[in-house]
């Protein structure tokens, strides 16, 4: 399953705004063992039905409440909405050298469950790093202006949300 971008980025930030799912069947072989872990989500490297390398990622047993297809949903409704404002930022950003972009994540569930869930996500090589978080904290190196600009813009244009 996969949200279908919204059209208009003022309209999904609104409460009542419904995001549309789209369902479609997608075969994954999955690795045995975890290649990493933060502090919510195992990620596992995966090879999907196209020979395409894809990275799923299990939320850890925190409490059954959390492992639900809700939960799931959630995640990816949040990184959908993120595309879509990188694309708009993208638009009313000057500077063509520094674009943001997002992966489209998916959920899956494994067939013949009752509820395993993973999201999936498009393999990107390369180091992270990461340049802030949910509790304030950012780093201030300042070749990542532009994320930060990116995360202001947001933050303002969501109303905080």
């Amino acid at each position: 399953m996969t949200f279908c971008l919204p059209s208009n980025i003022n309209k999904c930030i609104l409460p009542d705004y419904k995001m549309k799912i789209n369902e479609k069947e997608l075969k994954v072989i999955v690795a045995k063992l975890p290649f990493s872990q933060g502090v919510l989500r195992l990620a596992y490297h995966g090879i999907d039905e196209y020979g395409k390398r894809v990275v799923l990622k299990l939320l850890k047993r925190m409490g059954w409440e959390e492992m639900g297809l809700k939960r799931y949903l959630e995640a990816i409704e949040c990184q959908t909405v993120a595309y879509k404002f990188a694309q708009e930022f993208s638009i009313v950003n000057n500077d063509n050298n520094k674009i943001i972009k997002y992966t489209v994540a998916r959920v899956a569930q494994v067939k013949n469950s009752a509820g395993t869930f993973f999201t999936i996500e498009s393999y990107i090589d390369g180091e992270y790093e990461k340049f802030n978080n949910n509790s304030g904290w950012r780093n201030n190196d300042m070749s990542l202006e532009i994320l930060k600009t990116f995360s202001h813009w947001t933050h303002h244009l969501s109303k905080g949300q």
